[in-house]
């Protein structure tokens, strides 16, 4: 665990302590504040940064005049379920490991030029758009940002996460090396508690870690 980065923080050392029989590790965030964290809210991405993250994300709606741009709700609406414990969705996104990348959440506008240009490529309006997605599926990375998501039809979005289920998969453990095959990437989701999405972008690589304690 020391020196592994998680969100915003680096782990330093293990502390002394422990909460609940969980570990405990000092961990530096990337804004200069330290904080003890417990190792399982680490691995499972419940906690990315010391608490700023939160609050830009809290913070975002009044940033360079975009909360009255008629995309905002839907870029607000991403922030939260990635960033915000208390919203709707988190826990199959932000606890699952699902980010929006740092040059969306520290700028609004950069989100909202990306999908108006998308929006041209495919011919769409305001009107015409409320059928689309924002997809960070498709492209494999797993997070949301300029260079791993695409607009797509809803129910194209419905279909490939439908299909992301019921693909087969491998995980190994890099602590014990052990190795699990599933049926389908929902059963690895329910193993792992965490989102389809997650076992996606992880399955097949040696580092993931399932175990937290």
């Amino acid at each position: 665990m020391i020196n592994k980065k998680f969100g915003r923080l680096t782990v330093l050392k293990e502390l002394e302590e422990k909460s609940n029989s969980n570990k405990v590790y000092l961990c530096k965030c990337e804004c200069g504040n330290e904080k003890a964290i417990r190792g399982d809210r680490l691995k499972n991405g419940n906690t990315r940064s010391c608490g700023c993250l939160q609050k830009e994300a809290a913070g975002r709606r009044t940033v360079h005049g975009a909360s009255s741009q008629w995309w905002y709700n839907r870029y607000s609406q991403m922030v939260q379920r990635c960033h915000n414990p208390k919203a709707h969705g988190y826990e199959n996104y932000g606890a699952a490991g699902v980010y929006v990348c740092n040059k969306w959440i520290n700028d609004p506008w950069a989100f909202g030029n990306w999908l108006i240009a998308e929006m041209d490529n495919l011919g769409l309006t305001e009107k015409t758009i409320n059928g689309y997605h924002v997809d960070k599926d498709l492209l494999g990375k797993g997070y949301y940002g300029p260079d791993s998501c695409v607009l797509m039809l809803a129910q194209k979005n419905s279909a490939l996460s439908a299909t992301n289920r019921m693909k087969k998969c491998t995980l190994k453990n890099i602590e014990t090396g052990e190795t699990v095959e599933f049926k389908s990437f929902s059963d690895a989701a329910k193993f792992l508690e965490c989102s389809n999405s997650t076992v996606s972008k992880y399955n097949g690589k040696v580092y993931l870690e399932w175990s937290i304690n």
